[in-house]
């Protein structure tokens, strides 16, 4: 080892010494191992008894005994090992580990990058992740290594699990698949590991493969623990299920949800923050905005698609034009889903009176509630918004979508206003795509939009046409095959034609 080259001591998975890149085939002894990772681990508490460490790592000796072993030990590292016994401070009764700029260690490169990480450094938690390869000296046994090893290995499942968080919401799910590999290798019975592996196969199309992850969890679950999955993990498995089933139904129609959502980054995670803030009980409004056919329902099934497998509620509803803006029509949607079941049963007599008014097919389940005998009073719609109000407050985490939101009438976009106003801490994102052509022909909605952007409860997505290359990746999947200059140009002429000329569908 030369001098002037930078020394890296590896503690993590195994005892390696590197220089220059390279691993040295010859390490110290075991024992020696173990005098340098006890002054490494102690570094911070300052010198260490010499009686103190021999007592350690040699519990069953005598303390004379333990302090002539540890000499011997000592002697041979300066004999041996002049570059690491540099490093140890020794005197008469005390030894120390050496702060120095020749040498790094991997444990101590590995709290600094977490420390990092877990502020909010994203770099920093991949390169804690990638330091981390596996437990500290997992082959040496002894109470004085237990806790730290133990200490570590917490703060690996929480720097991999944040880091599998971020790859979900970004949808980088090859890399939370990997990610949720390394959780699981340090602990093999977390779920929550097991479940983001399962939601990153699933998103990817791999829905065998979730499957195929369901029945390892079960079977290392009832291996170890002689348990069954928890409801949270069936729940997921079942999530998946019903997405296998909508892929493979033979009577859908092609979905776009079908192919990836391209060219629209930035606007996903705008999407995303959205619903990190209204998760933090703040609920708000995602408008999408833009012209016919540019996108607005396909960024927003994706994020039902999201939820759905992150298990958050996600109810879609729609407006149309030809309805002449019915009153409550999107809501009267929104309560026909089952997630609401639950909270529908237990509503009082007065309030399910209110919902039996938009939804009067529940009145079989509630013989106890009687048809409303008369139209609604002006008096009455406070107390007929506040028993909407209650029915979704009480189903969150939730996300609802409207599509064509500017068709809506002005008494559902007056009840989208007093809902957001009065849902304090319920974590609640409503989401709506917006006809940019004809938003403002809808007087109460540009009303809305603009108290809530005041209220700063609003966030604004504008979506424009894609690029060339986003164009190219599209079709490219669509077509299963790469396009070329010639295709490319085509294809990208023929969309902006389609686009010019839509006025029907938002795609």
């Amino acid at each position: 080892m030369g001098r002037a080259a930078t020394l890296q001591i590896e503690l993590l998975g195994g005892f390696r010494l590197v220089t220059g890149g390279r691993s040295l085939t010859r390490t110290p002894s075991t024992r020696q191992q173990q005098v340098l990772a006890f002054l490494i681990l102690h570094a911070r508490s300052g010198p260490i008894l010499r009686q103190r460490l021999a007592g350690s790592l040699w519990p069953d000796s005598t303390d004379v005994q333990a302090l002539t072993n540890l000499r011997r030990e000592l002697h041979h590292l300066r004999e041996h090992w002049p570059n690491l016994d540099a490093l140890v401070d020794g005197a008469s009764r005390t030894l120390a580990w050496r702060q120095d700029a020749s040498a790094s260690v991997d444990v101590a490169a590995f709290e600094a990058a977490s420390d990092r990480g877990l502020a909010g450094d994203r770099e920093a938690l991949r390169e804690a992740a990638a330091l981390y390869r596996g437990d500290l000296l997992p082959d040496v046994s002894g109470e004085w290594i237990d806790p730290d090893r133990e200490r570590l290995r917490e703060r690996a499942k929480q720097v991999v699990n944040r880091l599998v968080l971020l790859f979900e919401e970004e949808r980088a799910f090859g890399d939370a698949i990997e990610a949720a590999q390394q959780l699981l290798r340090l602990d093999p019975l977390d779920e929550l590991a097991w479940c983001a592996l399962m939601r990153s196969h699933a998103r990817r199309g791999e829905r065998a493969a979730a499957l195929h992850v369901y029945q390892q969890c079960a079977a290392t679950l009832k291996k170890e623990l002689g348990v069954q999955p928890s409801a949270a993990t069936r729940l997921t498995y079942r999530e998946i299920l019903n997405l296998d089933a909508e892929a493979h139904a033979a009577s859908a129609p092609p979905r776009t949800g079908a192919y990836p959502l391209v060219g629209r980054e930035s606007e996903w995670q705008a999407l995303l923050g959205a619903w990190r803030a209204a998760a933090a009980g703040r609920p708000r409004l995602a408008s999408i905005r833009g012209e016919a056919g540019i996108g607005k329902t396909r960024l927003a099934e994706e994020l039902v698609a999201w939820a759905r497998v992150n298990g958050i509620g996600a109810i879609a509803a729609r407006c149309y034009a030809g309805e002449g803006r019915l009153a409550y029509a999107p809501i009267a949607a929104w309560l026909k889903n089952d997630a609401l079941r639950a909270a529908l049963s237990g509503l009082d007599v007065p309030t399910m009176t209110d919902v039996v008014r938009l939804q009067p097919q529940l009145l079989p389940m509630r013989p106890d509630i009687a048809p409303p005998a008369h139209q609604l009073e002006s008096w009455e719609r406070l107390r007929f918004f506040e028993s909407l109000a209650h029915v979704f407050r009480a189903t969150t985490p939730l996300v609802l979508v409207v599509d064509d939101l500017q068709w809506a009438d002005g008494d559902t976009i007056e009840w989208l206003h007093y809902f957001l106003r009065s849902a304090s801490e319920v974590r609640c994102l409503v989401v709506g795509t917006v006809r940019a052509e004809e938003e403002h022909d809808n007087l109460p909605l540009g009303r809305l939009l603009t108290q809530l952007a005041r209220d700063e409860r609003l966030t604004a997505i504008a979506l424009g046409p894609l690029d060339r290359t986003a164009t190219a990746q599209l079709a490219g999947e669509v077509l299963e095959h790469p396009l070329d200059e010639a295709e490319l140009v085509r294809t990208f002429r023929e969309t902006e034609d389609i686009r010019c000329s839509s006025s029907n569908a938002d795609g």
